[in-house]
């Protein structure tokens, strides 16, 4: 059995990247690139002081790897990776990568930082989302009597208010759908 050519080059770019990591070098970087990155570094900064005690830290740990990303990416494009510049490509390639991580760090947050009444309204949504967008208020609170329990009136009410929810009326029911 043999080895891959993708596994052989992504091997050889790590154990690359293992060995210069104490060193004191540099990878000169486009002007393009370099104000690309900080930017996108900025916007995480930014995200931070937003979001919750959790995803403060956890945008401040991919703070720190979107340069490590942007090398990363260099030695693996780059014929000679020392003797060539970081492009503007590569750093918005290293960017693209980043938004991947920053969406999965949400994902895991979403629901982690949610309250109880946020948690009960995030099911109703997901109801109506399986639903195919045309759950009756009857299906919805039959559904989730035990795990919403009797406050799915508020909560759809809640919903329909801040437009998340349409309402409309189908004979004498009420059909709900994401608006």
């Amino acid at each position: 059995m043999s080895v891959s050519n993708g596994k052989v080059l992504l091997s050889s770019l790590f154990n690359k990247l293992v060995e210069i990591r104490d060193q004191k070098c540099s990878v000169l970087m486009n002007q393009h690139a370099q104000i690309h990155l900080q930017l996108y570094v900025h916007h995480l900064k930014s995200e931070a002081r937003r979001g919750s005690e959790q995803t403060f830290a956890a945008y401040n740990k991919l703070r720190a790897y979107v340069y490590r990303v942007a090398l990363t990416l260099h030695y693996l494009s780059e014929r000679d990776p020392d003797a060539s510049e970081l492009s503007e490509q590569t750093a918005l390639n290293a960017i693209i990568v980043m938004r991947f991580f920053v969406a999965s760090m949400k994902r895991t947050y979403q629901t982690a930082a949610l309250n109880h009444t946020e948690e009960n309204a995030r099911r109703v949504l997901d109801k109506v989302r399986r639903s195919g967008g045309g759950a009756t208020q009857q299906a919805i609170k039959q559904d989730l009597r035990r795990t919403v329990g009797d406050n799915v009136e508020n909560i759809l009410k809640a919903l329909e208010d801040t437009g998340w929810l349409v309402k409309t009326k189908e004979g004498r029911a009420f059909n709900y759908s994401i608006s």
